[in-house]
Parts: structure tokens; C-alpha cells; sequence
């Protein structure tokens, strides 16, 4: 109603009875009526403030919610709070927060919660973790939050306020952040760095204790004191060094330190410039270490490695002096001991002459004959043995289908007369010296050949693949094979596995077979199995490409 005499608006609560005669009929009403006019402005100031409260928490852009009553009944909670606490409104909206959020008993929140409502006490936490429900199972998170008492207009707390900001990845990024300078302290530890911080604008510097002791000092001096202990002959490559780093933003030089004690260690120094937003140096941060111990250990290396030189070339010498001696041999044994085995050749057909009808002296005269043969024989493989690589030949390409070629036609009598068969087929071209793979080539051939099985036709398999950065060549036939106690035998010279009667040779073949492969940085070896036959291995390097 509006007063008439103020012009204001009143609000009144008006209440009575209608009053009835004998008759039943209504004849006047009664009542009473009050003014609530200051009432109903505060029920509407109340109203007001629960509406801009509930406006704030919803608009809130950090996570917040209210509290009601000691059951902390979820009364308002914004988008944000709900997904900290990672549930959906109608999971927990106007229940009490335990039980709509059983993930958050027994982590302590209950006494928290609690405390502030009974106490009116705010309760700060920073980074703690908490456990909560994310994509279907808990997970750790970190957060930042406040519980602070919710007091009605008369001051009484009915329930309470709670505040939440998620700082998962700061606070995981922090730890690292330690982690990694926890790391970088123990490396410095450890590697008994000493680290310095130059400002470059006021000359001053900081230092840890590693730094001062590797420049005799017990104690922190200016950055001169520091450099005056450097090394007269070596100030000049520090401040080179020094004045390049300005440039470059990188410092590194190695220097000598001249302690008190008249001692001279080594340092070595690295570091950066850092620089203002103008591109001026204003400051230097770097380390440096004692690396006397390693001077030392390098000077003495090369004491000893020039020792060693010394000991190669006089080694060098000698072998040179050897390989001499070994020509001479060859030459003696070429023609001094060939002599002799010329005159009893020679005698021997004068003596069959002059003892005619003689069937012992002809018969003797055979043996003798026979017996300078064998030692002809074994001495010109024994000049062949020894002159291989005594000549170095600088390496080619060798196209190995050439190769076998060539062995095919000098091997052509043998090849008719056993009918033996050869295969191969698109051999790759190696590095190597022509000569030398033509008789590895032609050895290995004549082998299989010569231990072929009786009555049965020689087969020659030849075949080449890449392994390991080389050429892995494979010469198989139908042969006796080699029986396993004697496989490491067969490449010794002079070793024979038969008499001569069986298989004629000196058994140096495969003794030649051997060097050969092993001059041109290769191996060989075979598997074998008795009767079955034989395959011989070789690697050899693969041909330069053009």
C-alpha cells in the first residue's frame, strides 16, 4: 500500500476471521494487521545476495563451489569445480560431498572441512596432490586451493567456501625443473666442475668453492686475483679467447695456473655470454676443470707412441734387412741348389749308359731321377711360396669371370682328360692384383680336381654373394673331403694328407691359397665331410666403384 502522508510504499501482513450470527450469517470480520515492510527488504536483500553469490561461483573462472551444513551438502559448484573433481552435476549436486565424491574419502579433506566449519580458520594449500577420478580411474593431481567459512548475516557459519585451481603441469614442470638442476649439480659434483658467473658490466664474480680451489685459493678474491694467477705465456689466450666469446656468445680455452706454492696446473675453460635486449654482453656464466692429469697422461702417450715409432721403424728396418736375406735365399736356391740336382740328373743317365743290361742300375737310376723331379718340384713351389708379396702390386678392379676364364684355358688338358664340369656364373668384379687371384683361382680348381673320388666325374660349383662389406666366394665340389682333425692342417705348408702315390703335389697349394687371400685382407676356410666332398671359403674387397 502507499501512504498517503509519505508517498512511500509499505508492505503489510494482513490476517483475521469472519464473524457469523445465530443464523449462520456473516455479519462483521475481525483482524489484525502488521507492517513487515523492513522484513520483506531483508528477505529480499537475502534472496539478492544468494542469487549474486550463486552468479560469482557459476562465473567464477577458477574452480568454486559452496558448502552447506556439516555434511557439506554440494549447494552451488560450477563447471570448473565439478570437472576438478572430475564427476557430473547430477553425480553431486545438493548430496553431501562424500558421498557423491567417495574418491575423496580418508585423504584428509573430511578434518579439513570440518575444522573450518567449526572454527571459521581458512585452510591455504599449495601443489597438493590429490587423488581423483580422470577417464575412468584415479590419478594424481596437484592443486592449488581454500576452504574458508560461509557466515550468514547474523555471523553464523552454515556451511563453507571452497576455492580450487588445477597446477598439475606447473607443479610436474617444477619437479623437472629440480630434477634436472638436482642432475646438473651432481654431474658438476662429480666431474669436480668449477662454475663461475662473471657481470660483465661491474667486473664481479661469483664462484663456487671447486672454482676457488683449482686457482689456490682458500677463500673469494676479485675476478683480477683470480687471472693473475694464470700462467705469464698463457693471459694472452685467455683474453683472445675472451674477447672472441663476446663475438660469438661461446668461450673455450685452455690455459696453465702458476699456484702459491710455485705449482703449474692446467684448466680447462667453457662458458656463454648472455646478452640484453640491446645485444650487449652483460654477463658470463661458465665452468672449468683441472684437466692436469690429462695433459700428463697425453704428453706421455706420445712419449710413448714416438717410442713405439722408433720401435716400428727399427722393426721396419730389420724386416726390410730379412726380406733381403729371403731374395738372397730365393736366388740361391734358384740357381746354386738347382745346380747340383742338374750334375746328378745328369750323371745319372751317363751312369745308365755305361751300365748297359743292368735291370738294379736301371732301377736306381729312376729313383734318382724320380727324387730330383720331387726336389725341382719343391723348389721352385717353395720360391713361388716366398716371393708372393715380396713385390707389392698396387690393387685393381679384376672382373672374376675373366679370371676363371683364363684358369679354364690353362687347366684345359686336365679338364678334358677328367671330364670335370664347372659351373659358374656373373662373378663380381673385387680389388685385388690380377696375377695373384688367377693362381687363387687355379689352385683351388686344380685341388678339387686332383682329390675327386675314383670313377666318379669332378664338379665344380663357383659362387660369389655379399656379406659384411666384402665379396663371400664359395669353390664346392663332389670330391673325398677332409676329414675334421686334419681341416686346420691343410693350410700349413708342406702338410699332406696322402702319399704321394695317391695324389702327387708338395702340399704347398693351399699354404698359397692362404697368403693370397690373406694379403688382400681376407679369410678362408672350408666344411667339408669325408666322401660328400668339399667347399672352400674366401672373402675378398669389393671392386672401387667408377
Amino acid at each position: 500500500v502507499i501512504n498517503r502522508q509519505t508517498g512511500k510504499t509499505r508492505i503489510l501482513r494482513s490476517k483475521g476471521k469472519v464473524l457469523f450470527d445465530e443464523q449462520g450469517k456473516a455479519h462483521a470480520l475481525t483482524g489484525i494487521i502488521q507492517d513487515i515492510t523492513t522484513q520483506a527488504s531483508i528477505q529480499q536483500q537475502i534472496e539478492e545476495s544468494e542469487k549474486n553469490l550463486r552468479n560469482i561461483i557459476l562465473q567464477a573462472p577458477v574452480a568454486m563451489c559452496l558448502l552447506k551444513g556439516e555434511d557439506f551438502v554440494v549447494s552451488i559448484a560450477n563447471s570448473l569445480m565439478l570437472q576438478t573433481w572430475g564427476k557430473s552435476a547430477d553425480e553431486l549436486m545438493h548430496k553431501p560431498l562424500f558421498e557423491g565424491l567417495p574418491e575423496a574419502k580418508n585423504q584428509g579433506f573430511e578434518d579439513l572441512l570440518l575444522n573450518v566449519y567449526k572454527t571459521g580458520e581458512t585452510f591455504v594449500a599449495d601443489g597438493e596432490p590429490v587423488s581423483l577420478p580422470r577417464n575412468g580411474e584415479m590419478q594424481i593431481v596437484y592443486l592449488n586451493f581454500v576452504y574458508e567459512a560461509y557466515r550468514e548475516a547474523n555471523n553464523e557459519i552454515t556451511g563453507v567456501m571452497a576455492l580450487a585451481v588445477d597446477v598439475t603441469e606447473q607443479v610436474i614442470a617444477r619437479q623437472k625443473i629440480e630434477l634436472a638442476e638436482e642432475r646438473a649439480r651432481l654431474a658438476i659434483e662429480s666431474a669436480e666442475l668449477g662454475v663461475y658467473e662473471v657481470n660483465l658490466l661491474t667486473d664481479e664474480i661469483h664462484t663456487n668453492t671447486r672454482f676457488d680451489q683449482i686457482f689456490g685459493f682458500s677463500h673469494k678474491v676479485s675476478r683480477s686475483e683470480y687471472t693473475a694467477n694464470i700462467f705469464p705465456e698463457d693471459k694472452e689466450i685467455r683474453a683472445k679467447a675472451h674477447k672472441e666469446a663476446v663475438q660469438t656468445g661461446q668461450l673455450f680455452y685452455e690455459a696453465r695456473i702458476l699456484l702459491p706454492q710455485g705449482q703449474v696446473r692446467w684448466f680447462r675453460a667453457r662458458g656463454i655470454v648472455v646478452y640484453d635486449n640491446q645485444k650487449n654482453p652483460v654477463k658470463l656464466l661458465g665452468v672449468i676443470q683441472d684437466i692436469t692429469d690429462q695433459k700428463q697422461f697425453a704428453d706421455n702417450l706420445t712419449k710413448q707412441v714416438a717410442d713405439k715409432t722408433a720401435d716400428y721403424q727399427q722393426a721396419m728396418e730389420q724386416l726390410v734387412k730379412k726380406n733381403q736375406e729371403l731374395e738372397q735365399f730365393a736366388y740361391v736356391a734358384s740357381h746354386d741348389l738347382k745346380e747340383p740336382l742338374r750334375m746328378i740328373s745328369s750323371y745319372s743317365h751317363l751312369l745308365l749308359r755305361h751300365v748297359p743290361n743292368n735291370p738294379d742300375a736301371a732301377e736306381y737310376a729312376r729313383f734318382m731321377s724320380e727324387g730330383v723331379n720331387r726336389m725341382q718340384a719343391l723348389i721352385n713351389d717353395l720360391l713361388e711360396y716366398s716371393r708372393i708379396g715380396q713385390k707389392p702390386v698396387p690393387p685393381t678392379n679384376v672382373d672374376c669371370d675373366l679370371v676363371m676364364q683364363n684358369v679354364l684355358d690353362t687347366l684345359h688338358i686336365t679338364i678334358e682328360e677328367t671330364g670335370a664340369k664347372i659351373e659358374y656364373k656373373n662373378l663380381p668384379q673385387v680389388l685385388g692384383v690380377p696375377s695373384l687371384l688367377s693362381q687363387l683361382f687355379q689352385n683351388l680348381v686344380d685341388n678339387a680336381i686332383k682329390f675327386r673320388k675314383q670313377n666318379t666325374t669332378p664338379q665344380i660349383q663357383i659362387a660369389a654373394e655379399q656379406h659384411d662389406g666384402k665379396w663371400l666366394f664359395s669353390f664346392s665340389d663332389n670330391g673325398i673331403g677332409i676329414p675334421e682333425k686334419y681341416r686346420e692342417r691343410i693350410f700349413v705348408i708342406f702338410q699332406r694328407l696322402h702319399t704321394r702315390d695317391q695324389y702327387p703335389g708338395t702340399g704347398i697349394g693351399l699354404s698359397v691359397c692362404k697368403r693370397i687371400v690373406e694379403l688382400h685382407g681376407g679369410e678362408i676356410w672350408l666344411q667339408s665331410e669325408k666322401d660328400k666332398g668339399t667347399t672352400f671359403y674366401f672373402t675378398l674387397p669389393v671392386a672401387h666403384s667408377n
